[in-house]
This record gives structure tokens, C-alpha cells and sequence, in this order.
């Protein structure tokens, strides 16, 4: 999940300029070297096509949580879906709370794109995860179940402070519950901070249920805990995953040994 801007033509500096260190062969060799170079740095990657010319690139600082649009816990702004579009962009916190309530009360996006166009942060409130029943406080009821199909493109952005509610009991918890013939790309969750409030609980950054999906550029960072533990899916289904990352620590606190199940992706992959 490489954060670079190329650089424009006119810029003053050369190949020769940028230290041997952030000089990479391919394309692909940047998801490595992205983890260790600094906010300004440069990097040159050569044009297969033309040894003699190189791309020059500024890493920019994907997690910069200074600048993250910040939640306060309660506003869910749907105004931003049209039903007749088939592109959406989130460009807050507020919206993409929307965008899970939008889907955790029935619209799947299906053959629909949603790109997350800035940082995120979630100010340290609890994350309804997406698709799971959704409290009507005037009925006093759940709606039912909600799916995920369409594309969540984070645009090399990141959505910091993903957390359940200790308080309350859930038995899954993640960023979705359920996808199914989706696509999750170019994203980071960083600071993810899930905690068993269950002995049974199943806990996953990303979603706890996954078919038929991929997950491409997709990376995890801080703490999830639970019986059974991944960074990414809990259980997946004739899923790919594509420069994928786990950076958290996942830990398993279930008092029954013998159905630990902890996966730096994925635990339970099955075709």
C-alpha cells in the first residue's frame, strides 16, 4: 500500500540524489520500503520499459492522524447516497458512520464503488460493526442483518481507532460483519483496539465473515483480542488476499485450549 506522489517533471532532484536505500527495483518492492522511510523522503523506481529513466516518488505520511476527520460518537450522515449512483465518496468521520448504517439497514452497494477520501479517525467512540442488527430506539427493535458487496476503496487512506464497546457483550466484532462478493482494498486500520468482553468472542479488524471477496493492500495495526482472533477475516470463503499486512497483536484469551484459533490473516480459510 504504497502512499506516494509521483513527482512532477520539474522538480530538482535525480536519481543520483536519493540515498541507495530507498532505490527499489520494482513497483512491488515499495510495500517494504515504505515501513521504513520518513514523511518527505524520496524513492526512484526505474522504468522497466527504459533503464535509463527512473520514477521519483515522495512517500506522504498515510497515517497522519493530526489532519483525520473526527467522529463524535452519535452523527451518522447518510445524505451523501443517491440510490441512482453507483460511485460514492466519504469524505468524513460522520459519513462513513453513515455508510455503515446505510448498510447495516439492507443496501449492499452491490456493483457499487465507495472510496474513503481522507483519514478517519474515530475519537475513541465505539464502532457499530457494519451489518450487524441496528438499534431503532423509537421501535425498540433490530433491524435485520445487513451485507456488504460492493467496493470499499480507502484510497491508500486510514481509519484509526476501530474499538468495540466493553460494556457490551457482543459475541463477533469487527469493522464489517458480514461481506460477500466484495472487494476491500488500499486501507489502514490503524490503532484497532478490540477487546474481549466474551469469553466466546470472535474478533477480526477488518470483518468477521467473508465470501467470495478479496482483500487487496489491506493493513492492520494495534491490538485485537479474543477467543478466536485474526487482523483481517475470521472465516473466509473462497477469498483472496492480495499485499495484505497484519502489524497488530492478536491474542487469544479462551479458556478452552483446544478451540484456539488465531490467524495473523485469516483463521479459518476454507475453499
Amino acid at each position: 500500500m504504497s502512499s506516494l506522489n509521483k513527482i512532477n517533471n520539474d522538480v530538482q532532484i535525480t536519481n543520483s540524489e536519493i540515498s541507495s536505500e530507498c532505490k527499489v527495483r520494482y513497483e512491488e518492492d515499495v510495500l517494504d520500503l515504505i515501513e521504513q522511510t520518513k514523511s518527505g523522503d524520496y524513492i526512484s523506481i526505474p522504468n522497466n520499459n527504459d533503464i535509463s529513466q527512473y520514477y521519483i516518488y515522495k512517500r506522504t505520511d498515510v497515517e497522519d492522524k493530526k489532519n483525520a476527520f473526527k467522529w463524535n460518537g452519535e452523527i451518522r450522515d447518510i445524505s451523501w447516497y443517491d440510490p441512482e449512483e453507483t460511485i460514492f465518496h466519504i469524505y468524513t468521520a460522520e459519513q462513513l458512520a453513515g455508510f455503515g448504517l446505510l448498510v447495516s439497514n439492507g443496501i449492499t452497494f452491490e456493483n457499487c464503488t465507495v472510496t474513503v477520501e481522507n483519514n478517519i479517525d474515530l475519537n475513541g467512540y465505539s464502532w457499530q460493526p457494519i451489518g450487524s442488527p441496528a438499534y431503532q430506539k423509537e421501535e425498540k427493535k433490530f433491524f435485520s442483518e445487513g451485507v456488504f458487496k460492493g467496493t470499499l476503496n480507502g484510497m491508500n487512506h486510514t481509519i484509526f481507532g476501530l474499538k468495540n464497546a466493553k460494556q457490551i457483550p457482543f459475541y463477533s466484532f469487527a469493522f464489517f460483519m458480514k461481506i460477500e462478493n466484495a472487494c476491500i482494498e488500499n486501507i489502514i486500520f490503524s490503532e484497532v483496539d478490540i477487546e474481549s468482553n466474551n469469553v466466546d468472542m470472535i474478533a477480526s479488524g477488518v470483518c468477521v465473515i467473508s465470501i467470495n471477496s478479496t482483500f487487496s493492500n489491506v493493513f492492520v495495526r494495534g491490538t485485537i483480542k479474543g477467543s478466536s482472533v485474526s487482523s483481517i477475516s475470521y472465516q473466509s470463503v473462497d477469498c483472496g488476499f492480495y499485499h495484505c499486512k497484519n502489524l497488530a497483536n492478536l491474542i487469544s484469551n479462551s479458556v478452552d485450549t483446544s478451540i484456539i484459533e488465531l490467524g495473523g490473516i485469516c483463521s479459518n480459510l476454507m475453499i
